[in-house]
């Protein structure tokens, strides 16, 4: 597990590495001056395997590493692991592909609105001729959908704080679980060309934690520790979070996805920039958001080891 946790990262983060100093598609402008085309699928498709094979060992290793940590408690994990699967996420998917069955009748129905302008509001047509055919969801519903997401999800984690005590079997195993699933869907859903490198890169860095996550996970089902955190023990619990958590902002950051606005500035191609097409202007590469990342990454490092160096019972 340990080896497959390792040769998993160091793929990861070569190629974030690579990617952030070299552009794909400048590459193959400079290798394949002739056929720059063929070139870019030929380079991609390396860095698909390398990036495949990440995914694969930090997949397996969080699959043994949760078959271990459930074995010694399964009687009062499997039922967790079903609520969450069966009961949780397969409602989701199932709700998930109705609706991707039912979307142009629900936007041709979302259009007729016409309560303050609501229809207008929600959806966009290009053509008003042609809809749903030319319509889709306006920014802002995607906005207020986002807004009810993050409710949900914020009451779900006051939920787990609440029950950590009675329930915490039932809190790690959602939380490794649904943090996978996240992992797994966020490839699913970008397979495009100019998508599928980025996509792999979150998808094997969501794994990794999960990973990592599920390997830590197995002292919590024992009171393990020496003394109690105190007030030293509470501030690097908080710095040590405050720094994950600016981290991960950092690396959700990377993609440039249609669909997500990056907050820290990132284009791949510092040394190597991507080459202009046309009459375009040449794009210079930011590597602020992987620098951010890896600084972030680095101080969380030093803080979680003071903290488990001490064996502060958490």
């Amino acid at each position: 597990i340990r080896i497959m946790i390792a040769i998993g990262a160091i793929l990861l983060i070569a190629f974030m590495i690579f990617y952030t100093w070299v552009s794909d598609q400048g590459l193959a402008y400079q290798l394949f001056p002739g056929n720059p085309t063929t070139g870019q699928l030929i380079i991609d498709t390396i860095l698909n395997c390398i990036l495949g094979i990440a995914i694969f060992c930090v997949l397996g290793a969080f699959a043994l590493r949760l078959h271990y940590l459930m074995r010694p408690v399964r009687k009062r994990t499997m039922s967790p692991l079903y609520a969450v699967g069966a009961l949780g996420l397969a409602q989701v998917g199932a709700i998930c592909l109705l609706g991707f069955l039912f979307v142009y009748p629900l936007i041709t129905w979302m259009h007729s609105w016409s309560f303050i302008g609501l229809g207008s509001y929600l959806t966009i047509c290009s053509k008003q001729s042609d809809i749903p055919a030319s319509c889709s969801f306006a920014p802002q519903a995607g906005y207020i959908m986002d807004a009810i997401l993050t409710m949900n999800a914020f009451v779900l984690l006051m939920a787990s704080v609440a029950v950590w005590k009675t329930r915490r079997n039932l809190v790690i195993v959602t939380g490794v679980t649904i943090a996978t699933v996240i992992a797994l869907a966020t490839l699913l859903i970008h397979t495009a060309p100019n998508e599928i490198l980025i996509a792999m890169l979150l998808c094997g860095g969501g794994l990794l934690v999960a990973a990592i996550w599920t390997s830590v996970a197995r002292r919590e089902f024992a009171i393990v520790g020496e003394k109690n955190l105190g007030c030293m023990g509470m501030w690097l619990v908080v710095g040590t979070c405050l720094f994950v958590y600016i981290a991960g902002f950092a690396f959700f950051s990377i993609p440039g996805f249609n669909e997500t606005e990056p907050n820290i500035p990132f284009v791949s191609g510092s040394a190597l920039a991507p080459h202009p097409i046309g009459n375009n202007p040449p794009i210079a590469g930011s590597a602020d958001a992987v620098v951010t990342f890896i600084v972030m990454g680095l101080l969380a490092g030093l803080q979680f080891y003071f903290l488990v160096r001490n064996r502060y019972k958490v």
